[in-house]
């Protein structure tokens, strides 16, 4: 059941509108955007130095686990630095609307693979992660990134993008070796032989 999550806070003295506000779409870019029942955000202007970050997860656990590994990330510890609490972060207040805005999908890319022998999910998690934010969140034309899983060992690195060419220009980003630093985490749980990169345009 979607919900929301209600920070409430205030700018601190000396911190400008627009550097709250950049930092505030870097997080949004580098953390949010990436995180799993991540939905939409507003960030509404409640008076003088005063605002709410409002967002809305597709669960509580959703919300619970973004909450918890925030700190972690530079990005968001930066957008944390420049305010101060107001009250506690609220959960669960009454949705009236929830839907996210999604840009429009034109291609993608899906690329089947197996996990080399003794890697694991739980490290596949963060290294995907990281392979997104590092080479693809500031990019144009991409809209999301997701790895899936068939339950039976296979899964599928799935890159949604504005076009076909997006999309493989993103991966181009990867590098033939030497590999790009951000995806050599990602690349090390991959069993190479079982890869298989297609790219696929829009249809209907």
């Amino acid at each position: 059941m979607p919900i929301t999550e209600w920070a409430e806070f205030h700018r601190l003295p000396g911190v400008s509108e627009a550097t709250l506000l950049a930092a505030a779409a870097d997080m949004q870019t580098r953390f949010l955007d990436l995180q799993p029942g991540y939905l939409s955000r507003q960030l509404p202007a409640l008076g003088d130095s005063h605002y709410a970050d409002v967002i809305c997860w597709r669960d509580a656990g959703s919300a619970a686990t973004a909450i918890a590994v925030a700190p972690q990330y530079p990005e968001c510890r930066a957008y944390f630095a420049l305010l101060q609490m107001a009250r506690p972060v609220a959960l669960g207040r009454r949705l009236l609307h929830c839907q996210a805005v999604a840009p429009a999908i034109g291609g993608m890319e899906f690329s089947l693979f197996r996990l080399m022998p003794g890697a694991s999910e739980a490290a596949l998690r963060p290294a995907a992660q990281q392979m997104a934010r590092g080479l693809y969140a500031q990019e144009p034309g991409f809209i999301e990134h997701m790895v899936v899983v068939n339950g039976a060992g296979l899964y599928a690195d799935v890159v949604l993008a504005r076009d076909a060419d997006t999309a493989r220009r993103l991966c181009g980003k990867w590098g033939c070796g030497p590999f790009d630093p951000a995806c050599e985490p990602y690349l090390a749980l991959i069993e190479p032989s079982s890869a298989n990169l297609d790219f696929w345009s829009r249809m209907a």
